[in-house]
């Protein structure tokens, strides 16, 4: 008897572990104040001190570990640049969107820390980031991020030793990333 019910009470605890994730996602959230000036992801001080895609494109020793630690961070680096470009320019959208994107993006992969016991890093992306000079700046670095986002997660789905619940969660992300960089190419365009 005991041993049904404990597959039974997993299924219940994910179930609901994702349906508090689904909801949290779907409800909009009022943006909090930022307590920096404003955004720029800078990729040269990011592959230098091993955080977000410009360590993990440039890290040639992957574990399924990293690859979900690097993968989190620059989601990290993603939302706070998106929440300080709107905030600076006075702009909702796209950023304002992308920002609340990102933080699903980042209770899916919570997830996958939970679920394989991984430590969570903190969120540091403020230590990466500076202000941009004006919203094309804002636009090019979004663009160049994305990029970079998208491309390290290619690279992690080259691995064969993944196991198909990140992989599939890797697809999702890098889905989404192509689908923002598209969005943000779009909005560039109308400001030029």
């Amino acid at each position: 008897m005991k041993k049904k019910m404990l597959p039974r009470l997993i299924k219940v605890v994910i179930i609901f572990s994702l349906m508090i994730e689904i909801a949290s996602c779907s409800f909009a959230a009022k943006k909090e104040p930022i307590n920096k000036e404003g955004a720029v992801f800078t990729l040269e001080e990011v592959q230098i001190n091993g955080w977000g895609s410009g360590a993990a494109n440039q890290d040639s020793n992957l574990t399924a570990e990293k690859m979900l630690r690097y993968a989190l961070e620059d989601e990290y680096i993603k939302r706070t640049r998106y929440e300080l470009i709107s905030e600076k320019f006075k702009i909702e959208e796209p950023f304002y969107s992308m920002s609340k994107s990102e933080t699903c993006s980042i209770l899916k992969l919570l997830t996958l820390f939970s679920k394989y016991n991984v430590p969570v890093p903190a969120d540091k992306s403020l230590e990466y980031i500076k202000t941009p000079k004006n919203l094309l700046e804002g636009y090019n670095l979004s663009i160049k991020g994305e990029e970079n986002n998208a491309a390290m997660y290619d690279k992690f789905l080259r691995n064969d030793t993944l196991n198909d619940d990140i992989k599939l969660a890797f697809t999702k992300l890098r889905n989404i990333s192509k689908e923002n960089m598209e969005a943000l190419c779009e909005e560039y365009k109308k400001l030029n």
